[in-house]
């Protein structure tokens, strides 16, 4: 029966076979087994071998409480030994390692004059059903759970994989997966059914500067992650002096799979985060951060970051969620290529239905060596939104070109720049100056393009999506599709909205800027421009239905801005409408200071409320001028296609409709409604293409009073008159005298005697 409590302390130790005693050199295992298990103050249970042998296994298994406080379990293959390390395995109900407490496996390093060790280091392996604890430290020693491969050997490290109900790592503990020498660093994985959290303390696989091999991933599953109190999860390379041999490894990845992702704050001074960094003087590839989640959080300065410093690129960062990504409270996501580097930057993919960046949170990739920046994609099921300083960037300041920037939205990307001082960039790629000036010249950097493809697009309150060159290079492309709106409005600080592709340099091209929507907005200085310093103006391209201009807004690719040279960009508007209000100011210019105006064609159903004019007005404008010399001036085509005049006719009845049987033929009926009365002066020619020469002056007459009368009662009755002649209808008409008289025939001005008509004779009113 195992003891109901087994307790070691002091200095108690479990040692067994310090050096091998079998024929084969083996160290034996050591097996606890107890209700529950307590090592404390300085106490070590150790398994290790000095000869060529296996180290042995370390089992500690307990029914209830296993704690480990200042105290030691080892399993290592210790110096000029060659074999394999032990295992360190922990099964119990709970676990708790306090006060520097150490769970070691090893290749240790060889001393002076002796051989090195050949071989692989142990695993650690916790197995505990409800909490894990790990935290503290005993003065500068933290609580440790590692596996390492020390300078000057051979051999892979071995893994260090906990399973739990909950797992906490916290007040500078930590968990060290290393290799020095010459092998791979092993994996760590966490997995709980609950959550796992980081409280102040870390997670390192790595490879140090004399090490050649892979860095181990760090894997976490569980139903909640939280991060913070300046945590760090790191894979990486240290960096190698000169002195130092040259290190050729990788870092490891990450992998996160977990319901709520909730990384927050820094605490002295380091935020909490997960990294992955190649180091100066090393060769490799940064390792990749990829989590799964239900949700994601990252906010209060909390960072994610890949870096390169060595010869070899940064890694990826993907970053996916079910139902949102937020970053908030100047938190950061950012692959670098540092100064020192060759190699290109990471691309950083977010996947979710909805993504909301606010308070100055940062997703950037920059390269300031040789190297390209990487590329960001987004993609959101629902919506977007970038409010209050918060930006998306990628740049290149060194010998590279700068990444492309790409969203894509189901509905609504909404940028806004209120609630930030003075105005944010929402979005850029941009070409600058190199870190070493004196070559900036002779290096020509690109910027990235911007592609923005959404149901609707809003850009408001100085938000501004732009691509720049500060260089000898071109900036970037910008091009937005929407299925539904393009709305670009109003003014925050010195930042206007809009849409940019611009370059600050004298030797520099601006890029264009294409945009395809059923309806754009310029509103309250709302601005496309695709303007440049020195050089040509970049293009810009709209199709649209509908292109609204309002309150100083303002489409513009002027070239020469600093009073240099370079001719107008081209404006291409196809719009079944443009629509200005004319007092407005709202102008769509392509202007040049010493080179030739650009060009500008609109095509529309309509254009309103802008007129072309050789000058800028107060008013609404359309210009393509050169401000030196008239003869440079640009072109401008408005094209109104006509409306075919074929549309909306109907086609008449082919049966001709007699004229006669619209004239009642019974006389009586005529003689109720016979009358002729013209009002006004002058008469009707003939046909509408005859002037009426004799035109007769009637005067305008007084309307008789009403008077009340009984109407009488006619009685119809043609039967009695057989002798009437048939009724037809007037075909022209005489003047004789003050007298018109209608005619049966055409008479072509011939005068009628009129004829005393005995018809009405038998109309009698009774």
């Amino acid at each position: 029966m195992p003891p109901e409590k087994l307790i070691l302390t002091d200095s108690a130790s479990g040692i067994v076979n310090l050096v091998g005693t079998d024929a084969q050199g083996n160290s034996g295992d050591i097996n606890i087994n107890a209700g529950s298990f307590n090592l404390e103050n300085g106490a070590e249970v150790t398994a290790s071998t000095l000869g060529k042998g296996n180290a042995g296994n370390v089992r500690v298994t307990a029914k209830n409480a296993i704690s480990v406080s200042d105290a030691y379990i080892f399993s290592t293959l210790a110096a000029g030994g060659v074999g394999k390390g032990g295992n360190i395995e922990i099964n119990g109900a709970t676990l708790s390692l306090q006060n520097g407490a150490q769970l070691l496996t090893a290749v240790r390093e060889a001393f002076e004059n002796q051989p090195a060790g050949k071989g692989d280091a142990g695993n650690v392996n916790v197995n505990i059903s409800g909490v894990v604890d790990v935290s503290g430290s005993r003065g500068m020693f933290p609580t440790t759970i590692s596996t390492e491969v020390q300078t000057g050997t051979e051999g892979n490290g071995g893994d260090i994989n906990i399973n739990a109900g909950s797992f906490n790592l916290g007040d500078e503990a930590e968990i060290v997966s290393s290799t020095s020498g010459k092998g791979n660093a092993g994996n760590v994985t966490l997995s709980a059914k609950d959550t796992v959290s980081f409280t102040g303390g870390n997670i390192f696989s790595t490879v140090d500067a004399r090490g050649v091999g892979k860095g181990g991933n760090i894997n976490i599953n569980a139903a909640n992650l939280s991060i913070r109190d300046g945590s760090q999860l790191l894979t990486g390379t240290s960096g190698a002096s000169d002195s130092q041999m040259i290190s050729k490894s990788d870092a490891g990845n990450v992998n996160i799979n977990s319901g709520l992702v909730d990384i927050i704050g820094v605490k002295n001074r380091f935020p909490s985060g997960i990294r992955s960094r190649v180091g100066i003087g090393t060769e490799g590839n940064g390792g990749n951060i990829t989590v799964n989640a239900s949700s994601f959080n990252l906010g209060d300065g909390a960072e994610i970051i890949t870096s390169t410093s060595g010869k070899g690129n940064a890694g990826n960062v993907t970053l996916t969620a079910k139902t949102e990504v937020l970053l908030s409270g100047s938190s950061t996501i950012n692959t670098d290529v540092r100064p020192s580097a060759i190699g290109n930057g990471a691309d950083i993919n977010i996947q979710a239905q909805n993504v909301y960046f606010t308070n100055d949170a940062k997703v950037d990739t920059n390269s300031f060596g040789q190297g390209n920046s990487g590329n960001i994609q987004i993609k959101a099921d629902d919506s977007i939104f970038i409010f209050s300083g918060a930006r998306l960037s990628s740049s290149t300041f060194g010998q590279g070109k700068a990444g492309n920037v790409d969203l894509e939205v189901g509905n609504l990307a909404h940028f806004d720049g209120f609630g930030n001082n003075g105005g944010s960039s929402s979005i850029f790629s941009l070409a600058g100056p190199l870190v070493m000036p004196t070559q900036e010249f002779a290096i020509e950097r690109t910027g990235g393009d911007v592609s923005i493809k959404a149901g609707s697009v809003r850009i408001s309150n100085g938000a501004v999506v732009s691509t720049s060159a500060f260089g000898p290079g071109k900036a970037g492309n910008i091009s937005i599709d929407s299925s539904e709106f393009l709305a670009i409005s109003g003014k925050n600080g010195d930042f206007e909205s809009g849409l940019y592709v611009n370059s600050e340099s004298l030797s520099g091209i601006s890029g264009n800027v294409t945009v395809n929507s059923p309806r754009i907005t310029l509103d309250n200085q709302g601005i496309l421009n695709a303007e440049s310093t020195s050089g040509n103006g970049g293009n810009i391209n709209l199709i649209s239905n509908l292109l609204l201009m309002r309150r100083q807004a303002q489409i513009f690719t002027n070239a020469g801005t600093a009073q240099q040279s370079g001719n107008g960009g081209n404006i291409d508007i196809n719009s079944t409408f443009v629509t200005a209000i004319p007092g407005e100011n709202s102008d769509i210019t392509t202007n040049s200071f010493a080179g030739k105006g650009g060009r500008i064609d609109v095509t529309a159903q309509g254009i309103f409320g802008l007129e072309i004019r050789d000058r800028l007005t107060p008013f609404s404008d359309i210009t393509a001028f050169s401000e030196l010399s008239p003869t440079l001036n640009g072109e401008i085509t408005l094209n109104t296609p006509n409306v075919d005049p074929s549309q909306g006719t109907i086609e008449l009845p082919q049966t001709i409709i007699d004229p006669d049987a619209l004239i009642a033929q019974n006389p009586c009926l005529q003689r109720g409604g016979s009358e002729f009365i013209v009002t006004g002066k002058g008469g009707i020619p003939l046909s509408p293409n005859q002037v009426q020469l004799n035109a007769v002056e009637v005067d305008l007459i007084e309307p008789a009073p009403l008077t009340t009368q009984t109407q009488p009662t006619l009685n119809f009755n043609h039967q009695s008159n057989p002798n009437l002649s048939k009724i037809v209808p007037a075909q022209g008409w005489v003047v004789e005298g003050n007298e018109v008289i209608l005619t049966a025939d055409a008479v072509n001005g011939t005068t009628v005697q009129p004829k005393k008509d005995h018809r009405f004779s038998d109309c009698r009113a009774k």
